[in-house]
């Protein structure tokens, strides 16, 4: 079975019902071509493998619709063979591949419109590789919004207050013919370790400091007890948790969600403080 890695089809096979018009697709390339020869009556068309997956538009879809062979014919401006009464114009293109029906769709998106083909039988449940790994494209590494922040150090006694920078991710959709999966990645929660056998979960990206003043740690925060040992600082690691929550053709759910993790040093120094009698 291919993989759904967008490539070039070079052979038609169609399924249909009395004589056929030719049809070829066209050599490497994504953009859409509907071309005729008049001399042969061949339309030639540029297709992709695959679903189509995209990210934005408050996870609207794209249109898809399952070609006759009329559809190409008149895009091409060549007639059917036997006009248009005839049942040919009624069949459906499809590629036969390692014995797997595949159907030939035009997609519909605000943006463009493709050719693509996609496996007969194909459903939400088969998608969930493609969103998912769409996905982890767009979740990077979780940027530390930490005071005292890594530059400064900490200091024994002196509460820290825990966030990363906010970031939002929109709906990402993936469709294939009739079948079609939105996920919606959501910030669900920090994982704050400091590396000295301790750690905190916060909600969402945590709490930054609005206070400089303060010295207590904040709601969502930590105080090292212990300064870090010499030439050796503590390695402070965020780890970010991504639910993935979907809709699809199929019903509702949710995929494994996706963890990203930076790891830094963070020095932790104590100060002396020396009184005088008297």
């Amino acid at each position: 079975m291919p993989s759904y890695l967008t490539r070039s089809i070079v052979l038609l096979v169609l399924a249909m019902a009395g004589a056929a018009t030719p049809l070829s697709v066209g050599a490497a390339g994504n953009q859409t071509t509907a071309d005729s020869d008049s001399s042969s009556g061949t339309v030639t068309v540029v297709a992709s493998l695959g679903p189509v997956v995209r990210s934005g538009g408050g996870g609207s879809r794209c249109g898809w619709s399952w070609l006759t062979v009329g559809d190409l014919v008149s895009w091409g401006g060549q007639p059917a063979v036997g006009g248009d009464s005839q049942p040919d114009l009624a069949a459906k293109a499809v590629k036969i591949i390692d014995r797997v029906e595949y159907r030939l769709y035009v997609v519909s998106c605000p943006d463009d419109t493709t050719f693509r083909y996609v496996r007969a039988g194909i459903r939400a449940a088969d998608l969930a590789v493609a969103v998912r790994d769409f996905a982890s494209e767009l979740i990077e590494l979780p940027v530390s919004d930490v005071n005292p922040s890594a530059a400064v150090g900490g200091i024994v006694n002196l509460g820290l207050w825990l966030a990363v920078t906010p970031v939002t991710i929109d709906p990402i959709t993936a469709q294939a013919g009739p079948a079609w999966i939105t996920v919606t990645p959501q910030h669900v929660s920090t994982l704050f370790d400091f590396g000295n056998g301790d750690s905190v979960t916060c909600l969402g990206a945590g709490t930054p400091i609005v206070d400089l003043s303060v010295v207590e740690q904040g709601p969502c925060g930590y105080t090292y007890g212990w300064r870090s040992p010499d030439d050796d600082p503590y390695q402070l690691s965020i780890t970010s948790m991504w639910e993935l929550a979907y809709t699809s053709s199929g019903g509702a759910g949710a995929l494994e969600p996706l963890l990203r993790t930076v790891t830094f040093d963070y020095d932790v120094d104590e100060i002396q403080t020396v009184g005088t009698s008297g």
